[in-house]
């Protein structure tokens, strides 16, 4: 994925790539929805949302209206990442890994299935190979019963507490990634900044991530 211009002409590439979680950073710190960051920015809550998972790239206009959003914040934002290591030829990313931090990105259980449905799309379009290893995990608190019987229906697996589980989290994708990372895309559906070092970590060790903010996380 690279930036495009307004023409839609890609940028020709280069060492580094966009990192769309660092929107997701921003929108954090600012303590905007995905609804109110869209209207400051005058685009679909859609278009926010693909930017974040990294479906698309915003504009040069779009993310200079971003980087003045950051600026006047005091936040110094870093869009772009140096391009992580190719995977050498006829190696195929075949094993997917979903941590849902649904204590900080829930979604109500009539809109899960929906939001979901759009993510496995995403995947199905972005990875042509068949992923044959699935290992999907949902984190969430105790008062979260109902969205933890749609999850499981899902094929979710369940942690919950009525604590914080970010390190949980954390140990648990750097154990499920750590066995054959450039075979392994990770999904990180979250609405929390504080994952940054950790897909930082997995990026430069082969990992494909994609950080996903469901719903209006």
């Amino acid at each position: 994925m690279g930036l495009y211009t307004n023409i839609m002409t890609p940028v020709k590439s280069g060492s580094f790539i966009f990192a769309p979680q660092s929107l997701l950073q921003i929108r954090d710190s600012l303590g905007m929805s995905q609804s109110d960051m869209a209207s400051v920015l005058g685009v679909p809550v859609n278009t926010l949302s693909r930017w974040e998972i990294g479906a698309t790239a915003p504009s040069a206009t779009s993310l200079a209206a971003i980087h003045s959003l950051a600026i006047d914040a005091g936040i110094t934002p870093e869009f772009f990442r140096r391009r992580p290591h190719q995977v050498p030829v006829g190696r195929t990313r075949s094993r997917l890994v979903v941590a849902w931090d649904f204590q900080g990105a829930p979604v109500s259980p009539e809109d899960l299935s929906f939001q979901w449905g759009l993510m496995q799309d995403y995947l199905t379009a972005r990875f042509t190979e068949t992923i044959g290893s699935r290992l999907l995990k949902a984190f969430t608190n105790t008062a979260q019963v109902a969205a933890e019987n749609q999850l499981d229906e899902l094929g979710f697996r369940i942690w919950h507490d009525a604590y914080d589980l970010d390190d949980d989290i954390e140990s648990q994708c750097r154990s499920d990634c750590g066995h054959d990372p450039e075979r392994t895309v990770l999904v990180l559906a979250s609405g929390d900044a504080r994952f940054a070092d950790l897909v930082r970590e997995m990026v430069a060790v082969g990992v494909e991530v994609l950080v996903w903010a469901p719903g209006d996380a």
